[in-house]
């Protein structure tokens, strides 16, 4: 479904639609059609987070009965099984969906305030700051991991289970920094490959 949202991406941005023929630049320049861009945008996300949520609540589960001892796996039993915890994991990545969401727009109002108040020079100045962010995404992204799989193992509310995952967090901050920069570069690597 995600891919089906990257057409709306370009339409809803103004300097794509600038390169498009004469008779398209025109249309796209319309305000309706950059509010039904959004509109499509946000109703082709629902089921990616819905797909999403299945996918990973099915996967950490199968993993942790393999780790539990059992020898064969159903994926249908593991769709039952995660059904309970599909809202918990919604919920979980709309949160941090939102946060991660005002972050940026913080980071971005400031990036175009400063450039706007120096005339262009500031935006030379924000790419460090926005070198920032690297860290926090990674911090965050772990501890949506830890969330995740606290809400699945320890059948946890959202709430607790990212205090829970906050506090793991802090307490082996080298141990999860490294694993899941190995994680991520893995990712990287295999999801290049292929």
């Amino acid at each position: 479904f995600s891919i089906l949202l990257i057409p709306f991406f370009f339409i809803s941005n103004p300097l794509v639609t600038g390169f498009l023929p004469e008779p398209y630049n025109h249309i796209m320049s319309e305000p309706w059609v950059f509010t039904l861009s959004f509109i499509v945008i946000f109703l082709l996300t629902i089921p990616v987070l819905a797909v999403g949520a299945v996918a990973q609540s099915a996967t950490t589960l199968g993993a942790l009965k393999v780790e539990n001892g059992a020898e064969t796996l159903s994926f249908r039993d593991l769709l039952k099984e995660s059904r309970p915890y599909f809202w918990r994991l919604v919920g979980l990545y709309t949160v941090f969906s939102a946060v991660w969401m005002l972050i940026i727009f913080v980071f971005m109002g400031l990036g175009v305030g400063i450039s706007f108040i120096t005339l262009g020079l500031g935006s030379l100045c924000m790419v460090p700051l926005f070198l920032l962010l690297i860290p926090v995404v990674i911090v965050g992204y772990s501890v949506l991991e830890l969330a995740q799989v606290a809400i699945l193992a320890d059948n946890m509310k959202v709430k607790d289970a990212i205090s829970k995952c906050w506090h793991v967090f802090r307490a082996n901050i080298w141990a999860v920094l490294i694993l899941l920069v190995i994680l991520y570069f893995g990712l990287s690597i295999i999801t290049s490959v292929f």
